[in-house]
């Protein structure tokens, strides 16, 4: 009987220690956030009511989706995904042409203008960043995680995580609005409690960012697996490196002169955000030994993740050279020291050149004149220098070559 008692008491527990750490596993659509910290966690749709939850006062929040769009929700919008606030400060998700966007409007700016639709400056007060397609007639899974205490933004769709620096944010930054949240759409759209971060000016140039444009979510038909999510939250995001990388094509760079040519691919490992990546190539000697094309490259937030390809060319010079001469090429980064690439720098890179000019190899012996061509004009060099000579001796035929 103790025995029987004694292992009841383990295996509660060890059900009590697995309660435990399911209580702590990761959420459902974050997986950084526990569902149980949701300050709303909505299954069906939702239209916003003025306090539909606490005030977020910690500069930070974390807003989550799973739906499935229509077909017909790939062109149009504004479509609702998940907004909360109203008409001077909010922050919401939403579907425009195809692509998921964040907007967001914080310090009562009501009437102010993004830049472009990856405006990532809040110094005015709003934040527009366009995350990327979705699928439509498919389940989608997406979040944005924005931390004005740190200039951080986190979006992920469908698994792929992306990280977007932010400047001009003063950590006292209004995210929630007047705290109602909608979630897909529901209802009339009304300028009050509807709006999140939507637009009250530009409607010229950004149509399908105007509050007054907003449509509710059409669901696929049969899908009923939705789900929205507040949290005054942010997750912390992966450890990402921010490293520069250049890769030569072959691992050694060889051109030569009139000839073939190589390249090098210069890559960067995240988002720069705000902060485009310079990078300019420089040959170090004087006169220069190749051209770099383009000499000069820009990672920014819409074209980060492909690589970039330097081309480089020798250049075609009258000069005798070595049969093999080099250089060694500069990779110059410039970037703003708010910048997480700051401070990374790129290792030289080594450039074998090939000669193509007369001599470069050395001379036949028969090339009298070092034209390197072994013909008449050569034979007459040699029948004069010979004839010039008194004594017939291989010894008087004094050549140069």
């Amino acid at each position: 009987m103790m025995l029987k008692l004694l292992f009841r008491g383990i295996f509660a527990g060890s059900l009590a220690i697995c309660l435990s750490s399911a209580l702590v596993e990761a959420g459902e659509l974050v997986p950084d956030l526990n569902d149980s910290m949701a300050l709303v966690d909505y299954t069906t749709a939702h239209a916003g009511l003025i306090n539909d939850i606490a005030d977020i006062t910690n500069g930070t929040i974390t807003m989550s989706a799973r739906f499935n769009p229509d077909a017909s929700m790939a062109v149009g919008g504004p479509y609702i995904v998940i907004e909360a606030g109203g008409t001077s400060n909010g922050t919401g998700l939403y579907l425009a042409d195809g692509d998921l966007i964040l907007m967001a409007k914080a310090n009562s700016a009501r009437y102010a203008v993004p830049v472009s639709l990856n405006d990532r400056d809040f110094s005015d007060g709003v934040l527009a960043v366009n995350f990327g397609p979705v699928n439509f007639g498919a389940e989608n899974i997406v979040y944005a995680s924005l931390n004005v205490n740190t200039g951080v933004l986190y979006g992920s769709v469908n698994g792929v995580l992306t990280t977007y620096g932010l400047s001009g944010c003063s950590g006292a930054e209004n995210v929630d609005g007047n705290r109602s949240v909608s979630f897909l759409g529901s209802g009339a759209i009304a300028d009050f409690g509807f709006m999140g971060g939507l637009l009250e000016a530009g409607q010229e140039q950004y149509p399908l960012l105007f509050w007054t444009s907003a449509v509710n979510m059409v669901q696929t038909s049969g899908y009923a697996n939705q789900r929205g999510q507040v949290f005054a939250l942010a997750v912390n995001g992966p450890a990402i490196p921010y490293n520069i990388t250049a890769v030569e094509s072959s691992g050694v760079t060889r051109v030569a002169e009139g000839g073939y040519t190589d390249q090098v691919e210069i890559s960067v490992s995240d988002n720069p955000g705000a902060y485009p990546v310079t990078v300019s190539i420089i040959d170090t000697l004087d006169p220069e030994q190749v051209l770099c094309s383009p000499a000069q490259i820009v990672f920014n937030s819409s074209n980060w993740q492909a690589a970039q390809t330097i081309t480089l060319t020798a250049i075609d010079d009258a000069d005798m050279e070595r049969a093999e001469h080099d250089t060694i090429l500069e990779l110059n980064v410039s970037v703003a020291q708010q910048s997480p690439y700051y401070g990374k720098t790129l290792t030289d890179i080594f450039v074998y050149i090939v000669e193509n000019d007369c001599g470069a190899y050395g001379f036949n012996p028969g090339d009298f004149n070092l034209d390197c061509q072994v013909d008449l004009n050569d034979f007459v060099i040699f029948v004069d220098s010979w004839l010039a000579c008194s004594n017939v001796d291989p010894d008087c035929q004094v050549f140069v070559y």
